[in-house]
């Protein structure tokens, strides 16, 4: 089925807040700002909030939590995520974990044939409009300490994009399957 935000009957406001609670409540349904599908059975599966969803320069939505579940399937990497609102085509952003980091860069050309096939394959499961551009390989790791994590180890989605700034819409003009951040040096700016 399509995607369509989520909703849940409200079986009481929250206790200890009433104003706070009242805003989402609609009649007897509480707006989550999740967005979830119903599968065959009739059960809901959250894919995402809608805050987070990307609307393309072509004028399509693109729900990045299923694609990000495809691309850290890669075995490689510690975190990822979808980004590149206004883009025509979205691009994936990677973080290496420590043993794919530790073969560099000895392996470098090797990971590289890796993520483009990893690229290829996530792209053959989505729609047009869903296709990633490239997988953009993150010089440096997310952590709290840098603010790209939250502390329960969320990606923080505004404040990558805000890192990775100008660079994004460069990155997805390039072509090229795979970008290393770290041969951006002095293209752009990203936060410290």
């Amino acid at each position: 089925m399509p995607l369509a935000p989520a909703s849940v009957e409200a079986v009481a406001p929250r206790w200890d807040d009433i104003v706070a609670t009242k805003p989402p409540i609609a009649g007897s349904t509480l707006r989550t700002g999740d967005k979830g599908e119903i599968d065959a059975a009739g059960r809901l599966r959250l894919v995402g909030r809608i805050k987070d969803n990307l609307k393309s320069s072509k004028g399509k939505y693109v729900v990045p939590a299923p694609i990000e579940h495809k691309l850290i399937q890669n075995l490689s990497l510690d975190a990822c995520l979808v980004i590149g609102a206004g883009l025509s085509q979205p691009i994936g952003v990677v973080v290496l974990n420590e043993a794919a980091a530790a073969r560099l860069p000895a392996a470098r050309a090797e990971m590289e044939a890796e993520f483009a096939a990893h690229l290829r394959n996530v792209n053959a499961a989505l729609d047009p409009h869903e296709k990633l551009d490239c997988i953009v390989i993150s010089a440096r790791p997310w952590t709290p300490e840098n603010g790209l994590l939250t502390p329960t180890l969320k990606a923080k989605r505004a404040s990558i994009e805000k890192y990775f700034g100008a660079r994004i819409a460069d990155w997805g003009s390039r072509r090229s399957p795979v970008v290393w951040e770290d041969q951006d040096a002095g293209r752009g700016s990203g936060a410290g």
